[in-house]
């Protein structure tokens, strides 16, 4: 009978082991799906935004500037989250259904990755609203706020 546990135990961890990896391997890529030449030229990327919160055209390219300005800055923090991942999912391939002082580290590092994306992302959110007209801004962070606390992290994908 205790083989049989045993068995189920190995099993189970095992499955979340490679069900792990493979999440955050695929959060870590999909969150920068969009980096592709569709969000380069900012004014097509954020055509939204100037008739949902009536921008004016002073607003708009401010926001147009602001966003193109953080891109690389996004973009460097999804290569880093993408590469943390990878070496998770590696390294938990590797250790099997242990949760090694190694994987540990590796997640940690991940997280901490994903926290400091989400502050810079939440910083840009908040430096965009503020040069909107005050109730337009509060709209947008509204809208888009929710879509931080998502696996999205890309500026893109949150502005959507």
């Amino acid at each position: 009978m205790k083989t049989g546990w045993l068995i189920l135990m190995v099993a189970a961890l095992l499955g979340v082991a490679g069900f792990t990896a493979r999440l955050v391997q695929s959060k870590s890529h999909a969150s920068c799906a969009s980096c592709a030449a569709n969000v380069r030229d900012p004014g097509t990327a954020l055509a939204w935004m100037k008739s949902e919160f009536q921008l004016s055209e002073e607003e708009f390219q401010k926001v147009c500037s602001l966003h193109e300005a953080y891109l690389p800055k996004c973009d460097a923090m999804c290569e880093r989250m993408k590469e943390a991942g990878t070496r998770l999912s590696s390294i938990l391939a590797q250790s099997g259904p242990e949760m090694t002082p190694e994987a540990e580290e590796a997640l940690r590092n991940y997280e901490t990755l994903r926290a400091e994306c989400q502050r810079a992302t939440l910083g840009h959110l908040a430096e965009t609203a503020r040069v909107m007209k005050p109730e337009a801004g509060r709209a947008y962070m509204k809208k888009v706020l929710p879509h931080l606390l998502t696996t999205n992290q890309h500026v893109s994908e949150v502005t959507r």
